[in-house]
């Protein structure tokens, strides 16, 4: 029979994978019992619970866990103590309170784990604070010895049945590092009760409305055209402002000033005020303002991350001033975003200016030292400018969305909050879907860190192998070994994530074969457990994806190659493509990623590319694109470079000269009106001199030819240029509402993410 007495309460013996605690002198008094011989032998007193869900989850997840543990339902009792025996009171009370604990006394989202005779008090900071939740979770974690590593329905959670358990006294105070430790998605089912369990929460006052304003086109366009953004030829944005134009400015107050007198105005004017924050957050593109305000700011210079950033600040600083005057009470809040990202150190703010600063790349590649040079010089920049704690928004989708391997990056994660502990507020973790399956440990040790950056990451790996997979832990342990350290160690050219760079530098087929082999061990050493093999299978859920996609990379399977084919002169280039050279060229058909174990499916409203070469001269592609309904082509954007051009009927162009396919690459966006969108590694200040290109409309298709002058992306097309292989992808993104749906439709199309996924990439193969 397996009784469990809780000894280590003091600082010499913490929990090695926990968080560190305070612990105070334990009070003097006997050991209380949990259970005993299959029977509760304590009761739950739950002491005026708040409404929050938090708390209530807290409350499930202990109740949930002690029927597990000891086989027996837990009694329980609101707003009242047991009349005789032990009792485990959640909550402020008096019989708390004469022990001293005093929510009002503990820090934010604090909470006190104390004992008596009799008694185990959990009392945490304020009601809306969760301090009590956490504290709950704390009790659940360090004396039941309960862990969450991924969701629970499929195995995730770890706990030891027995039947029974004393606490000896004990005495522990804690509080978050960071206060800002929100994690998303919260669905499908299931994530939400894990997050929550991992202490996800925000009790930092001055929170975000993410890219707000985004609905003052209706509103304002009409009467105040010049606040939104101009495009080259001429047109206001419906969406995005323009943030150099004064009346932009002027707009904003208007819009504080009736918030702040309570008149009447329309929810979606005053969508831009939280609280006492005020939103500077420019709609989910980068900004593209033609304006000569904008243009006076502009930085061609900037790269993909700083071109627009000086416009961005003036307007911050300028509406920082007017509100610190007339609204001293009110922050002004920025997201420092996409071409925005980077501080030009050109403007002053005041002292009631925030930032949120995202954080491009993602925190998995600041494994890179270049990489974590730039954006952790960029924190400490803006906490210098703003001479405030920075909140930060990181990305766990990045740059998982640009590779299939299942990488993990724990210590990159100790090292950037232990770093930063004194100088930001915490992070908004901006995943996709269901982002545990590959990432699970990752994000585990990610919570744990926003809690505490002192987390042994280490010392958590060896006792979740052992908790998870038992008799399979010493394989399991290597393979996650060699998923953190391949990755962590691992240098890419220039810094930059390419798939090629993954397989040579990361996981090469060699790493690749161990890694399977382990995991073929540990299947073999936990076939006998039902429950290890099936957190095993959860485990190795993205392998199969990761192996395809080293197929597709390094072996080529599966891959469609775009053959270009040698033309004496260029076709006029009117979008018909009805030259007899096109018809010597190979066609190609997109194709479209679909979800699950079939990658991709043929497109519903098929398109079919093909390419020629013009010796001393360039490229030219032809796209032929069934469309039902061409009048319905969503087509009426005109700004060069606006990102927003995406979510137009379009074609893209990804073109890798180099061939070796390192994430070295130019892009080109046509869309049906005729609209650009160029760039040269994700900088849209490279302008594709030369580029020529033409739209028509058939009765059921539209056709686009493009000519790409070599010398715009850097290379050289000689009379000959026999067995040359370029790198690259080709898209179509079909946006018609008129006759069926939505289809963004790739040359390969095998692993997802976005079209410039260099998994993706395929061979551009030139034939005489």
């Amino acid at each position: 029979m397996l009784v469990m007495t809780l000894q280590a309460w003091c600082a010499e013996q913490p929990a090695s994978d926990l968080n560190p605690v305070t612990v105070k002198p334990a009070p003097v008094h006997a050991p209380i019992v949990l259970a005993a011989d299959g029977k509760a032998a304590i009761t739950l007193s739950i002491m005026n619970p708040p409404s929050g869900s938090a708390h209530r989850l807290a409350i499930e997840e202990l109740r949930e866990c002690f029927q597990q543990i000891f086989g027996v339902a837990l009694p329980v009792l609101t707003n009242q103590l047991p009349a005789t025996g032990a009792a485990l009171v959640v909550g402020d009370c008096p019989e708390a309170r004469a022990a001293g604990l005093v929510p009002s006394a503990l820090p934010p989202e604090g909470f006190v784990i104390k004992t008596a005779p009799e008694r185990i008090f959990i009392v945490g900071h304020g009601e809306a604070a969760n301090g009590t939740a956490w504290g709950v979770y704390e009790f659940i974690e360090r004396v039941l010895d309960v862990r969450w590593y991924w969701p629970t329905h499929q195995g995730g959670r770890t706990l030891t049945t027995r039947s029974g358990q004393t606490v000896a006294p004990l005495w522990i105070e804690d509080a978050p590092t960071f206060r800002k430790r929100e994690i998303w998605p919260g669905n499908p089912p299931g994530l939400s009760r894990l997050h929550t369990a991992l202490r996800s929460g925000n009790s930092w006052p001055i929170n975000l409305v993410v890219h707000a304003p985004h609905k003052w086109g209706p509103l304002f366009k009409q009467e105040r055209p010049e606040i939104f953004q101009l495009s080259q030829g001429g047109q206001r944005d419906n969406i995005m402002l323009c943030y150099g134009n004064p009346k932009t400015l002027e707009t904003y107050l208007s819009v504080i000033d009736k918030h702040m007198r309570g008149e009447a105005q329309p929810k979606e004017a005053a969508q831009i005020i939280s609280g006492t924050a005020i939103t500077v957050s420019p709609w989910d593109v980068e900004v593209a303002c033609y304006c000569n305000d904008c243009r006076a700011m502009w930085n061609p210079d900037g790269g993909g991350y700083g071109s627009a950033s000086r416009v961005l600040e003036t307007f911050v600083a300028k509406l920082g001033r007017e509100v610190k005057a007339r609204w001293p009470s009110m922050v002004v809040l920025y997201l420092p975003y996409l071409n925005y990202t980077l501080a030009s150190g050109k403007v002053e703010f005041p002292d009631n200016v925030e930032v949120q600063l995202c954080g491009m790349p993602g925190v998995a590649l600041y494994k890179e030292p270049a990489v974590w040079d730039q954006f952790q010089g960029n924190i400490d920049q803006w906490a210098k400018l703003t001479r405030r704690p920075v909140q930060t928004w990181d990305y766990s989708c990045w740059p998982e969305d640009r590779t299939q391997a299942p990488y993990q990056y724990p210590h990159v994660l100790k090292r950037y909050y232990t770093h930063n502990q004194h100088q930001i507020v915490g992070s908004f973790i901006n995943g996709v879907k269901d982002h545990w399956p590959r990432s699970n440990f990752s994000l585990y040790c990610w919570m744990k860190l926003l809690w505490h950056p002192e987390f042994d990451v280490d010392a958590a790996a060896d006792e979740a192998c052992r908790r998870l997979f038992g008799p399979a832990a010493q394989p399991m342990r290597r393979l996650w070994h060699l998923q953190s350290t391949r990755w962590q160690e691992s240098r890419f050219p220039d810094g930059r994530l390419a798939a090629q760079s993954v397989y040579s530098k990361a996981f090469p087929k060699p790493v690749i074969d161990e890694m399977l082999g382990l995991l073929d061990e540990a299947r073999k050493l936990a076939a006998a457990d039902a429950s290890v093999t099936q957190r095993i299978a959860y485990y190795a859920t993205p392998f199969g994806d990761f192996y395809r996609e080293y197929e597709f990379v390094v072996e080529g399977k599966g891959m469609v190659p775009l053959i270009i084919k040698k033309t004496g002169e260029l076709p006029m280039i009117d979008g018909k493509l009805d030259e007899p050279a096109w018809q010597t060229a190979t066609p190609v058909a997109l194709k479209v990623h679909a979800e699950g174990p079939q990658a991709v499916r043929e497109a519903a409203f098929p398109t079919q590319l093909r390419a020629l070469w013009l010796p001393g001269g360039g490229l030219i592609f032809g796209f032929h694109m069934t469309e039902p309904n061409p009048g319905a082509l969503q087509a009426d954007m005109r700004t060069k470079d606006d990102g927003g051009l995406w979510h137009q009927d379009c074609i893209e162009l990804f073109i890798d000269p180099s061939g070796r396919n390192e994430g070295s690459y130019y892009q080109l966006l046509l869309t049906a009106g005729s609209a650009v969108f160029d760039a040269k590694q994700g900088d849209a200040g490279w302008d594709c001199e030369g580029l020529k290109f033409a739209i028509h409309r058939g009765d059921d298709f539209w056709s686009v030819e493009v000519f790409v002058p070599a010398a715009a992306i850097g290379a050289e097309l000689a009379t000959s240029v026999a067995d040359r292989v370029w790198s690259g992808q080709f898209t179509r993104h079909r946006m018609s509402d008129g006759v069926g749906g939505h289809e963004n439709q790739k040359m390969n199309a095998n692993h997802g993410g976005f079209n410039s996924n260099t998994g993706d990439f395929g061979e551009l193969r030139f034939i005489e």
